[in-house]
């Protein structure tokens, strides 16, 4: 029976390969989500809560004025509460949001703008991610 010198060699490079290969597959460049949420009120000018204004929450990835990073709406509820969820791709940091009430009343658009910051976190349940409250106030 006639040995091959190199087979060890292959069996050593097989192996290597292999333990590459699994420490490959078990790292990822994939960036996970982060969750965090605006919550808040918004009312009139005497502090009446306001249903039905629409809110829209946006992140930034360096100050409230440079790029967004994420932005989500929604409707405030009959006793004038809304809260949003944001997702972020810049990773688990805290980051500057801002929150913007519009309502159209008698052909008069009316707005409030608030910033606030909030820690974005990795594999947060809906209601348990960091949250900042932003409560507005039209005029």
């Amino acid at each position: 029976m006639t040995r091959s010198v190199h087979a060890p060699c292959r069996q050593l490079f097989c192996l290597a390969t292999l333990i590459v290969g699994l420490a490959a597959c078990g790292s990822s460049t994939e960036t996970k989500p982060v969750f965090a949420a605006v919550v808040g009120l918004v009312s009139d000018a005497s502090g009446t809560p306001l249903a039905g204004v629409t809110v829209r929450a946006t992140s930034f990835f360096d100050t409230c004025r440079g790029l967004a990073n994420a932005s989500n709406d929604a409707t405030t509820d009959v006793s004038g509460h809304y809260r949003i969820r944001l997702t972020s791709g810049g990773g688990a940091n805290p980051a500057c949001v801002t929150a913007t009430a519009v309502r159209l009343l008698n052909g008069v658009r009316d707005s409030a703008l608030i910033s606030a910051m909030v820690h974005f976190d990795f594999d947060r349940l809906p209601g348990d991610e960091d949250s900042v409250r932003a409560d507005l106030r039209l005029p």
